[in-house]
């Protein structure tokens, strides 16, 4: 069974500086709108996943996109960042005020980093929960998005 909690000060601060740092490093200004940021991560993780990561290369590039990307369905969709933690995953995702849904921004951006075979799938993601077109769930179901 899915929890979540709260985020800690330090890990707001901890998201917010990544998430800065690779809107920086994809040459978005501060104000872009989330669509465009979200196009930008799909480009960069589409250019990323050609070359060889190391390990820790993986785990930094897939935080700050993933951060970023999280960033963009807090202001866009009115999402919240929490710690949530199902089964043996645990880590930090956006949900909906009412935890209905889940999406592991960070988890899902590895993923797609890691595997050349896994879609690339942010925009479409992004643009059907926009658009309000959701898999029915229940307050505190956890529905994971993917």
């Amino acid at each position: 069974m899915a929890w979540a909690r709260e985020l800690t000060e330090p890990e707001r601060i901890e998201i917010t500086r990544k998430a800065a740092r690779a809107r920086v490093e994809l040459g978005l200004r501060r104000y872009a709108s989330p669509r465009r940021v979200v196009r930008a991560v799909a480009k960069r993780i589409s250019r990323r996943r050609t070359t060889c990561l190391g390990e820790d290369e993986l785990v930094a590039e897939a935080t700050a996109l993933g951060f970023l990307l999280g960033e963009q369905w807090r202001l866009k969709l009115g999402w919240r960042w929490r710690y949530v933690t199902d089964g043996a995953w645990q880590g930090f995702a956006v949900t909906t005020m009412d935890e209905q849904l889940v999406y592991p921004c960070v988890s899902r951006v590895m993923t797609m980093l890691a595997d050349q075979n896994e879609e690339v799938n942010v925009v479409t993601v992004f643009k059907m929960v926009a658009a309000g077109n959701m898999p029915p769930a229940r307050p505190s179901g956890y529905q994971w998005l993917s």
